[in-house]
């Protein structure tokens, strides 16, 4: 299998913005910190003591969320990193979407959230820790569950845990009313039948209210119980959720207004009686201030139609700071990243060149650093790939620096998944080895949308057609996957049924909207 033609389909689905709401102000430079706990590495700036509380809130929120589901926690698995921007406006300038006020990245470098610190004044605004709450349970889902989810039950089920409270000694309300919601479900709404279908128009905030309010009507109500979960088996089986919600929940008109009169009574919710434990403080780290001016611009990279001006900005502080290895690898990697999005011959190379002599930099100043020494292994590779002599010794030459960075880093999700691409780049058989990295990446990282895309498209080349569904439908309902995800389940359902070999599509083919 030939990797390159994933380039451009396994970077659209790669980030998916999430919470909406109104904003107000732009973003400031700032002076960063970390705090370091069990499972987060929270960024912030500003007041530590609302960073410290907006952790110590998220690790009792894991606990409470992996009590519930069952969900087992791996004492290996890396910390999930986290960035405060001042406030949703911010969030939303960083976006350049001014509704999203926190974003999910399921990028194949690493995973994190992007949420805001600011406190809502009241019930009917969307507080930061709603925002995160909602993020992280988006990660939890994504990390954790294996049914392909219609993407009215991913942002519901957020929803739902969204609005979880916390008291000083750690009791918890769950099931609390989603208000910042209320006024989009009081002043429209929306049909029940188009919520069951994804279909979310331009009224994303409408969408999610009526999610939330049917994923808490459907858990709560006695007449109904059982029905959620026979709805989402059906969908996990292959049924359009639309079908699927008629066989689950019979007449979809007379379920929307029992939803209404529902949404107009009294929504109750639970209290705990005991407190969850107290979570470890955070350990806080203080950035300097050249890694406080990369921290929005490492978000920023990753952003679709920002990677140039987060690239423009790196180069300078790199060149300011030469000292910095964090920085030259900043401008590496993003170099890199864009010379694999370019159809400019000439500024592909003058981007690999840029790469190598920023990652050369890094490594000098720093030579064991995981991500250069992978980064090292991907430009050896490049280079390889671009000449006609395959010879064995120089593949495993290339393929040294990137065993350097996964020996180092045995849990990092990316060091496999850079170990796959080195064979599949090789050789058009995919070997043992090879196989087993890639899922290996995928038990590391189940959200990552691109591993999972090439895992799906690896289990169809080897005529495992049901895995492969199974793993493309997971992406087909992502309501951030946009029609990539949807175009990766038919070609391989085509594949499957024609018995002729697709191939996949990229974000600039049109057909893929059309499949």
């Amino acid at each position: 299998m030939n990797i390159s033609a994933f380039k451009n389909f396994l970077r659209t689905i790669a980030v998916g913005a999430s919470i909406f709401a109104a904003a107000t102000t732009p973003a400031a430079a700032e002076s960063w910190y970390r705090l370091n706990s069990r499972h987060f590495a929270l960024h912030s700036a500003g007041s530590v003591e609302l960073a410290t509380k907006l952790s110590n809130d998220l690790e009792r929120f894991d606990f409470l969320v992996r009590q519930m589901f069952g969900i087992p926690d791996d004492p290996n698995a890396m910390p999930l990193p986290i960035y405060l921007l001042p406030n949703k406006a911010a969030v939303g300038a960083m976006y350049k979407v001014p509704e999203v006020a926190g974003f999910f990245s399921h990028d194949i470098e690493g995973r994190f959230i992007v949420s805001h610190r600011e406190v809502a004044m009241s019930e009917l605004e969307l507080g930061a820790q709603t925002t995160l709450f909602h993020e992280y349970a988006h990660f939890l889902m994504f990390r954790n569950f294996r049914f392909a989810y219609p993407s009215w039950y991913v942002e519901g089920f957020a929803e739902y845990l969204s609005t979880v409270e916390f008291d000083s000694q750690g009791r918890f309300d769950l099931g609390r009313p989603a208000r910042h919601r209320a006024w989009s479900l009081a002043r429209d709404d929306m049909p029940l039948t188009d919520v069951l279908a994804g279909k979310q128009g331009r009224n994303s905030d409408l969408f999610y209210g009526k999610s939330w309010l049917l994923v808490h009507f459907l858990s709560t109500s006695q007449e109904r119980k059982g029905q959620l979960g026979n709805y989402l088996s059906l969908v996990a089986g292959g049924m359009p959720p639309d079908q699927a919600g008629t066989a689950a929940f019979g007449d979809l008109k007379k379920l929307d207004r029992e939803l209404d009169k529902y949404m107009r009574g009294s929504i109750k919710f639970s209290r705990s009686a005991t407190p969850l434990p107290q979570p470890a403080a955070p350990a806080l780290e203080r950035l300097s201030p050249v890694d406080s001016a990369i921290v929005p611009l490492h978000i920023m990279r990753f952003i679709d139609k920002r990677e140039e001006e987060a690239l423009g900005e790196l180069r300078q502080i790199a060149m300011a700071n030469p000292q910095s290895a964090n920085a030259a690898y900043e401008v590496a990697r993003a170099a890199q990243a864009l010379a694999n999005n370019t159809d400019d011959t000439a500024k592909e190379i003058a981007l690999w060149n840029e790469a190598e002599k920023f990652n050369e930099l890094a490594l000098k100043l720093q030579p064991g650093m995981t991500r250069a020494n992978l980064l090292k292994g991907e430009i050896e590779m490049h280079r390889l790939e671009n000449v006609s002599i395959r010879a064995p010794e120089r593949w495993t030459a290339a393929r040294s620096w990137i065993r350097k960075a996964s020996d180092a880093s045995p849990y990092d999700s990316f060091a496999f998944w850079t170990l796959f691409q080195s064979y599949s780049a090789e050789t058009a058989q995919i070997p043992g080895q090879a196989r087993y990295a890639l899922r290996r990446a995928l038990e590391l990282a189940p959200e990552a949308s691109s591993i999972r895309a090439a895992f799906a498209w690896d289990q169809a080349n080897q005529g495992r057609f049901d895995d492969a569904i199974a793993h493309a439908r997971i992406l087909a309902n992502d309501p951030h996957g946009g029609p990539y995800g949807k175009s990766l389940l038919t070609r391989i359902e085509r594949w499957k049924s024609t018995g002729q070999v697709e191939k996949p599509c990229s974000a600039d083919d049109e057909a893929c909207a059309e499949d």
